[in-house]
């Protein structure tokens, strides 16, 4: 990890997906120079830039994968600061599928080694974004990793908060599936908190007007569903 003068953490390498080229090859050449610059931009430096109109558009739908491969380099470098703090674990790797955290220290050949072992893993599929796509369309990779159940359940979590919970939605951070995955075994399959307190839970949280103040839902769910055992243990 590189620090700035501004003691800023920077990277010395990115993941540039297909999908980016793909958003990007229809626009003007001058709006292609700018999201390009600004993808490289945030991804090495982490400094956001102000855009409007389709430019925003398009950085809408690019930002919350730069923000998790981001994450993902912090836990690889920072250590498992979740773990510490009794939140997420250092393993984010449902049912075998191969993750590559990116190595501080990778030069361009192993950043191009990456690039071609996440386009071979559709790592990406397990974003938030792409929670829309159906089980049959996904690549055949993942639907040897991953259920069809544990797929339509994660759709139906992310179609209740896009119905039912407009400010969880306003968090920076929107939960992956597999975290997902992990807080699903760890409270619902487990039986602390049952589907039906869960919803409940939901709802308290996405009232709760403080909320708009944290970054990351999974985080923030993890310290809820602990309020509700023990408020569940009082009762």
């Amino acid at each position: 990890m590189r620090t700035q003068n501004n003691k800023t953490e920077t990277k010395d390498s990115f993941v540039f997906y297909r999908s980016y080229f793909e958003a990007l090859s229809d626009l003007p050449e001058e709006e292609q120079f700018r999201l390009y610059f600004a993808i490289s931009n945030y991804s090495l430096n982490f400094i956001e830039p102000k855009f409007d109109g389709i430019c925003k558009t398009v950085w809408t739908l690019v930002k919350p994968q730069i923000d998790a491969n981001r994450k993902k380099w912090q836990n690889g470098i920072l250590g498992a600061e979740h773990g510490k703090k009794g939140g997420r674990p250092k393993k984010e790797n449902p049912k075998g599928v191969i993750f590559k955290t990116p190595n501080v220290n990778d030069n361009e050949n192993a950043n191009e080694k990456e690039n071609v072992n996440t386009e071979k893993t559709h790592s990406h599929f397990f974003s938030f974004t792409n929670y829309k796509t159906n089980y049959t369309d996904l690549p055949e990779p993942i639907q040897t990793a991953i259920t069809k159940e544990d797929w339509n359940t994660w759709q139906l979590f992310n179609q209740y908060l896009d119905s039912k919970c407009k400010n969880i939605r306003k968090m920076q951070e929107q939960i992956n599936f597999d975290g997902y995955l992990e807080y699903k075994a760890r409270y619902i399959k487990s039986k602390l908190i049952s589907a039906e307190r869960f919803k409940l839970m939901l709802s308290k949280f996405n009232n709760y007007q403080p909320n708009q103040k944290l970054s990351s839902v999974y985080d923030a769910l993890i310290d809820w569903s602990e309020r509700e055992i023990t408020y569940l243990k009082v009762v």
